[in-house]
C-alpha cells in the first residue's frame, strides 16, 4: 500500500495566516493587501508546512522592510498551479541567491527562504524570487501543482 500524500486547502490556511499578521501589519503603518481565491486551491502539503512558509515569507517583509512599506499576499490557480505570490513595496533583493542557506541581504541567517524553498521543491513545486508585479520592491512566488486532495 503507497503512503497517502497529507493536502490542505492552501488558500484557506493563506487567507488565516494573513488574518494572523494583519495587527501587527497595521501596526507598523502598513497598507496589507490580500487578494486569495474562494476556492480552497488544494496542494500536497501538509496545512504546518503550508502555515510555516507563509508565516516565513510574511515575517520576512515585517521584518527587513521599514515601517509603512506596503504588503501584498495573493493565491491564485494558474495553469493547474497554486500560486502564493508574497509582494512589498521595500527595497527588493539584493541578489538572487537570497534562498541559499547562510544568505541574507538583512541581518538575519538566510534559513527561512532555505527552508520554504526546500518544502516547496520536495512537493514539486517552485519557488522564485525577482521584483514585485505591482508594488516594484520585492517579489516572491511559490507555485505548487494543485493536488486531487486525496
Amino acid at each position: 500500500v503507497g503512503r497517502r500524500r497529507r493536502w490542505c486547502a492552501r488558500a484557506v490556511v493563506a487567507a488565516d495566516r494573513t488574518d494572523f499578521w494583519y495587527p501587527l501589519a497595521i501596526e507598523q503603518i502598513r497598507q496589507f493587501r490580500r487578494d486569495i481565491t474562494t476556492e480552497p486551491v488544494p496542494v500536497a502539503l501538509p496545512t504546518g508546512d503550508v502555515e510555516a512558509a507563509v508565516d516565513a515569507l510574511i515575517e520576512n517583509v515585517l521584518s527587513h522592510t521599514a515601517d509603512g512599506v506596503r504588503l501584498e499576499v495573493s493565491v491564485e490557480v494558474v495553469d493547474e498551479e497554486a500560486v502564493l505570490c508574497i509582494e512589498d513595496a521595500g527595497g527588493g533583493f539584493d541578489n538572487g541567491s537570497a534562498v541559499e542557506r547562510g544568505i541574507s541581504s538583512g541581518a538575519s541567517t538566510g534559513l527561512g527562504l532555505d527552508i520554504v524553498r526546500r518544502t516547496v521543491e520536495d512537493a514539486g513545486g517552485t519557488l522564485a524570487l525577482g521584483e514585485s508585479r505591482s508594488l516594484g520592491g520585492a517579489g516572491i512566488a511559490i507555485m505548487l501543482p494543485l493536488s486531487s486532495g486525496s
